[in-house]
């Protein structure tokens, strides 16, 4: 472990200083802001959830309920250009489903990776807790 000293002063230096004791280790943790971020996840989740149930519903009253049976019946025969002229629809449920896939993958990401331990703090109203994650995930959605 670096000697605090012996770093140049400057994030090099605070960043040993601030390592040197679990106890210094305190950053904010953007509480109110993931919430934000996780609420228009969810909405944007929703969305995606009307828009199969509507589809589901058309393929229902249609005569091609077989397709909610079956997986493969579906993709196989869901090519939108493959769709009846009376399709109202501007996607199919598979696509739907690629998309609905990576919004569920990334809500999940952030609503389960963060370890949250609340905890008032004096600097700033924003820093209700102090989270540890994954950079990489968090970039990626």
């Amino acid at each position: 472990m670096p000697v605090v000293d012996e770093c140049p002063m400057g994030y090099s230096r605070l960043a040993t200083f601030l390592s040197s004791d679990r106890s210094f280790m305190q950053y904010r943790g953007f509480g109110s802001l993931r919430s934000r971020m996780l609420l228009a996840q969810q909405y944007d989740i929703e969305v995606l959830e009307k828009e199969l149930d509507t589809i589901d519903l058309w393929d229902a009253s249609e005569g091609t309920a077989s397709k909610l049976r079956c997986k493969d019946r579906d993709d196989r025969y869901s090519c939108k250009s493959d769709m009846p002229a009376n399709f109202p629809h501007p996607r199919t449920r598979p696509e739907i489903l690629i998309d609905l896939k990576e919004q569920l993958m990334c809500y999940g990401k952030f609503r389960i990776k963060p370890k949250v331990q609340f905890r008032r703090s004096s600097t700033s109203r924003h820093d209700a807790s102090e989270c540890e994650t994954s950079h990489e995930h968090a970039a990626s959605c």
